[in-house]
């Protein structure tokens, strides 16, 4: 990013913008209409300003999982039936994807001894790794793998496409899966990004951000509506420094747990 002339960072995740600012990147700016957001997913400093957030899901070939007489994967522990032996299809988890999501959560809700256990455990299944998660989605939806782990959002919207394939949220333990908008220190109209961070947490770009995604989960609100509910879930409190810095670390741990 260094040296952009861009003046907006949009859909950034936490870590990301975290280690931008370790690197001067961005510009500080928090909006007036930052009252719309959650408190709770804000950066306290205006470093970045969150816009929507995502859960992590299974997504599974329904007439695959049949062959297997396997009901649709919903905890992380259905991943290792002994049935899913080389039927399992991730994302490289050095993108910072679902599959690190998925390992980061693990991680720190369950600590580390009992997450790499689950890690060793799962080695023994005999996962496929593919550079992106769009050719797991495809490999499922062909049947040649049985299950993948996405964000929720594109499990659905790919659900609503084929009949074939099925999206369910992971209930035992989930990721906030938060992306957002940063102003770039090195941007020459650095008003003109703040006009529209102003812009988006309006209730026009309310309405242009839902139009976008509607399987995603805004975080924008007016005052007297509150967002969608979504179903309570055990989620971790993220130690960005250790994410960002650690990245490759944590996955090289993992991917050879035993």
């Amino acid at each position: 990013m260094a040296g952009a002339r861009s003046d907006l960072w949009l859909g950034g995740t936490p870590e990301e913008y975290f280690l931008a600012v370790q690197r001067s990147l961005l510009a500080n700016y928090q909006a007036e209409e930052n009252w719309r957001l959650p408190w709770q997913q804000t950066d306290r400093q205006g470093r970045w300003t969150p816009l929507f957030t995502d859960r992590l899901a299974f997504l599974g070939n329904r007439e695959r999982l049949g062959q297997l007489e396997l009901v649709m994967p919903t905890a992380w522990e259905d991943l290792l039936a002994p049935v899913l032996h080389k039927e399992i299809i991730l994302e490289r988890p050095d993108n910072g994807g679902a599959t690190f999501a998925m390992i980061t959560s693990l991680w720190q809700l369950r600590g580390q001894d009992t997450a790499l256990s689950y890690a060793g455990r799962l080695r023994t299944q005999a996962p496929q790794y593919v550079s992106e998660a769009a050719e797991a989605a495809r490999l499922v939806y062909e049947g040649k793998k049985a299950v993948t782990v996405l964000p929720l959002s594109y499990a659905l919207a790919l659900q609503e496409e084929n009949p074939t394939l099925q999206a369910e949220e992971v209930k035992n333990g989930n990721a906030d899966l938060l992306q957002g908008v940063a102003v770039l220190r090195s941007g020459p109209d650095q008003r003109e990004a703040q006009a529209f961070i102003d812009y988006l947490l309006s209730p026009a770009g309310t309405d242009l951000l839902a139009s976008l995604d509607p399987y995603k989960q805004y975080l924008v609100r007016s005052r007297e509506q509150e967002p969608k509910p979504r179903e309570e879930q055990q989620l971790p409190n993220n130690d960005l420094g250790w994410m960002a810095r650690e990245r490759q670390a944590i996955v090289t741990t993992w991917l050879n747990a035993y």
